[in-house]
This record gives structure tokens, sequence and C-alpha cells, in this order.
């Protein structure tokens, strides 16, 4: 099941995000170990940017994948409106035809 994540499933999504910043850091901007210092705080705040939007998909209630949506700008007179955000599969999962 694909679902949006909420501002409750910070933890799941720290967990994911830390993961993924960790086992691929040429892949996204942020670095583990910076990230890996930031408080609950830090975390709920993302969950409730209103300018990012995270997916997770679920297998048997466990997240294993997430992508993001980051609104780049509301205005009518630009191409691009969206960003496609921190794509990351947990490698058990790849290649079974999830994503």
């Amino acid at each position: 099941m694909i679902r949006k994540l909420e501002v409750n499933d910070w933890g799941v999504f720290k967990s994911i995000r830390l993961e993924c910043l960790k086992n691929t850091p040429w892949a996204f901007g942020a670095k583990y170990d910076v990230e890996i210092t930031k408080d609950d705080l830090y975390w709920q705040g993302i969950m409730s940017n209103k300018a990012i939007t995270v997916f997770g998909l679920f297998v048997d209630e466990v997240m294993i994948a997430i992508s993001g949506l980051q609104i780049v700008s509301d205005r009518q007179d630009v191409d691009v409106k969206v960003n496609v955000v921190s794509v990351y599969c947990k490698p058990e999962f790849r290649g079974k035809g999830y994503i």
C-alpha cells in the first residue's frame, strides 16, 4: 500500500531516511553524520512542512520505500512546479516488483 505520510509517521520516516543516507550517500543532498544528530522536532517539522509531501510504500505494515514531492513554485509562469525527492527502496525489496 502506498500512502501519504503524516506528522505522526515521523519516526518511521526518520528511520528509513537515515538508512538511505547511510547506504546511498551519493544519491542525496543531506549527510548522514549531520542528520543523525537532529532532534525529534526536526523530523516532525519535515513531516509538517506544507512544501514537502512524502509517500511511503508499505508491505505488511512495514515501510519499505519512500518518495517525496517538494513544491518549487506556485507561480503560474514557472514550468517546474515540483521536484521528486528522496526516492529510496530498502535493498532487500529491490527488483521484486514493488516499485
